[in-house]
Order: structure tokens, then sequence, then C-alpha cells
């Protein structure tokens, strides 16, 4: 599996090239404000836990941003588009996509497949679906939590420093590494999620950044109250 092989190389070569730093944690902020510091990034991410598996593309910038979603669950797939811009998100899908993003019934997801569906900052459903939309939120995804260790290796054939962050024990130990540049500005270039008692990796690549990000409000969309009934 590519992703499993992306994640355990990532994490084994992080793991042999540890190194004692001063401080692992002002280099994880320094990593993150550098990052936070620029205007816009583009994003591929692919996880697996059991037998779903999850692929998320975004183009993304400080207030708005647009998500691609594919997720699989079995035989059961599911698509959807996701926009924010004017502290309003707006989702699109099938209706596997639309019950697995906002918890529709099937009745509803079936009736609205297809459809842009709007939901304002303040809705219960605004943060979920917005969540790594936006350049601050999907920073704050990828930021690592944990006890925190220092590292710098090649990833690649390039130089790269980072931060490997452990938490958690036994089946719900969790291990997390995020990569950036060793020269020049220390901006991510990727992250990776191991929980062995969950099944769960995930893989995420950064690049384009400060690329123009242009999101356009789609016509007539159904408010999520509507949806809802």
């Amino acid at each position: 599996m590519v992703v499993l092989a992306l994640v355990v190389t990532a994490v084994a070569v992080a793991a042999t090239v540890a190194l004692a730093a001063q401080s692992p944690r002002a280099l994880r902020d320094s990593i993150l404000a550098t990052a936070k510091a620029q205007q816009s990034v583009h994003y591929a991410t692919r996880s697996v836990a059991g037998n779903a598996r999850l692929t998320l593309t975004g183009d993304v910038a400080a207030a708005d941003g647009r998500q691609q979603v594919s997720m699989k669950v079995g035989k059961v797939t599911g698509h959807a588009t996701i926009l924010v811009l004017d502290r309003t998100a707006y989702v699109q899908g099938n209706a596997n996509g639309l019950q697995f993003l906002l918890g529709l019934t099937k009745a509803q997801a079936s009736s609205y497949a297809g459809q842009w569906i709007s939901i304002p900052k303040g809705d219960k459903h605004y943060n979920p679906t917005a969540g790594a939309v936006t350049l601050g939120s999907f920073l704050q995804g990828i930021a690592p939590h944990g006890r925190l260790a220092a590292l710098k290796g090649k990833l690649r054939g390039k130089r790269v420093i980072g931060i490997r962050a452990t938490s958690g024990k036994g089946k719900k130990k969790e291990l997390q590494v995020l990569a950036a540049p060793a020269s020049g500005k220390p901006l991510p270039l990727e992250e990776d999620e191991l929980s062995p008692g969950r099944a769960y990796i995930s893989h995420t690549a950064m690049s384009k950044w400060n690329e123009p990000v242009q999101v356009q409000a789609p016509a007539n969309p159904v408010p999520i109250s509507t949806v809802l009934g």
C-alpha cells in the first residue's frame, strides 16, 4: 500500500535521525509561525483507518479555500466538494458523501445529492465541515502535540529538519512527524501520523505556497436549516 509505505518510511527515517535539541517546542513553533505568515498552500492527504480510506485535496488561504473529499468504507464510496468564504461553508456531494460529512439521514442525503448546501459560521455543522479549508484550521490539524523531539535528516535526498511527537500509551499510542527544509524558510513539506492500535495512518504533502486561491460562492445554495427540516 502506497500510503503505508510512505508513512512507515518517514517514521522510520525520523526515528533514526532524532537529535537532542535544545528546544523542540521552539522549533515546532518556528515552523508553524513561518507557515502562518504565508498567504496560501496546496495540500494532499491520504488516510487509512481500518477498512476506511480518505483522500483530501485542498487549496487554502487565510479566510477562504476549497477542498475535494473522496472516501471509501468497504464497498461504499462517497465524494464531496467543500468551499469556504465570507464566513460560510458550501458543500456539494453525492448521497454517501453528504451522509459522511454532514451526518444526514439517507433520505436527506438522497434528496440533496448534487446540490450546493450552505452552512453559516455559528451553525454546529460549520466547524466540522470547514476544518482544514482555511490556512489556520489546516495548520492546527498538522501541529505536533505530545512529547516532542527534534529531527534532522534527509527526505527524498533533501536535508530536512522537523519535529516528532508521541502521545498516548499502548493501543492509544500515536506518533506524528512534521518535516520542513533545513535551509531557507522552514515551510512544512510533509506531515505523517501513525496509530497502530487504531490501524490508522495518514500522510500529508504540502506545496505551492503563496499561489493564488480563488473561490466563488455557488449560486442558489440550499441552507442547511432547510436540508435538516
